[in-house]
């Protein structure tokens, strides 16, 4: 069991003493006005537990208050391992180790996943409130090691006092799409998982533009870029398969719905706007210029306009009207940018 919200009162109704002593425990997890240091310290919800790649069991744990922390587990027992202090790491020797936020900011849902073609941790993690208009959203960061750090586009991630909006690769949130009966809204609190044919796949819950507060699961596909950052598909999966080869030329030039997801933590909704991509490598759109390309026999694209550089996936689908579509999905600065082609 690992404990949040104590005070100094009610610490004895709980095991933090049989691992620090009481005088450690006074001295970091409660303040001077004798509240729990919710700052400093995770809240002690929304657990998942993962496999590194050595076959050690971990659960990485935390909602706002002091952010995401780890702990390592007996996979016989399933009881926590408490490490050694180690303060200069970020390493408690109750809560484990700190891997980001604090200072009460809406980072929560932590999930980790372990891709062992490109050899990095993901760790995606949900910003925002949990209603409709809360500006609910999946970022993702990523580490060579399971303990970290855990970093986004920029090698950075964030800290007690800083604006968390400007950390991590923000993987969805507020959209609309061709073929969606309405905006989908508050997409987060994901899992990930890898099936039996190598797929990886997100699985989070969506709230819609409907003024109400009703919501439903929704999973879709996602592949990691040439730069090993994941890029998730526009629509909710149908059993898609992207082709290993890549895909012809006159496959992927013409006319593309797009969506830029942004890095805001707010109630807007990322309208399509049009972008045309060209056989010769260009990009136009209302008041937009730049260039495209793909890596011959592969998936991968690259896509640059208003003087910022995507990299992505090419993948062909079915929209949630069930219509064959091209699709992209790429990323750079932390946002995530979708295109839809009808043909």
């Amino acid at each position: 069991l690992i404990y949040s919200g104590f005070t100094s009162e009610t610490i004895e109704d709980t095991n933090v003493l049989d691992y620090v002593s009481e005088e450690y425990a006074l001295e970091n997890y409660v303040t001077l006005g004798d509240d729990y240091n919710f700052d400093e310290c995770p809240n002690a919800i929304d657990p998942s537990v993962f496999y590194d790649e050595d076959g050690r069991l971990w659960m990485v744990y935390g909602s706002w208050s002091g952010g995401m922390f780890l702990l390592e587990l007996d996979e016989t027992t399933g009881e926590v391992i408490h490490p050694e202090a180690d303060p200069e790491n970020n390493v408690d020797p109750y809560f484990g180790k700190q891997l980001l936020g604090g200072g009460h900011k809406s980072i929560e849902g932590p999930y980790i996943l372990y891709d062992e073609v490109s050899g990095y941790y993901y760790l995606f993690v949900s910003y925002g409130s949990l209603v409709s208009n809360g500006g609910y959203q999946i970022r993702v960061f990523r580490s060579e090691t399971v303990d970290g750090e855990y970093v986004d586009m920029n090698g950075k991630y964030p800290t007690e006092g800083v604006n968390h909006a400007y950390y991590g690769l923000k993987l969805s949130g507020n959209y609309f799409l061709p073929s969606l009966k309405q905006a989908y809204m508050a997409t987060g609190h994901n899992s990930a998982f890898t099936d039996e044919d190598g797929k990886m796949y997100i699985c989070y819950h969506t709230r819609f533009d409907d003024g109400s507060e009703g919501h439903s699961p929704r999973v879709k596909q996602f592949f990691v870029n040439e730069e090993g950052w994941p890029c998730m598909l526009p629509y909710a999966t149908d059993g898609e398969t992207i082709a290993e080869n890549g895909y012809a030329k006159e496959e992927v030039i013409g006319e593309y719905y797009v969506v830029n997801q942004g890095t805001a933590i707010d109630a807007e909704i990322a309208e399509p706007f049009k972008l045309v991509l060209t056989e010769r490598g260009n990009v136009f759109g209302d008041g937009i210029e730049g260039k495209w390309e793909m890596t011959d026999g592969t998936y991968y694209m690259h896509i640059t306009y208003c003087e910022k550089e995507y990299s992505g996936v090419f993948c062909e689908m079915k929209d949630e009207a069930g219509a064959n579509v091209m699709t992209f999905s790429a990323v750079g600065s932390n946002e995530s940018i979708w295109g839809v082609k009808y043909e």
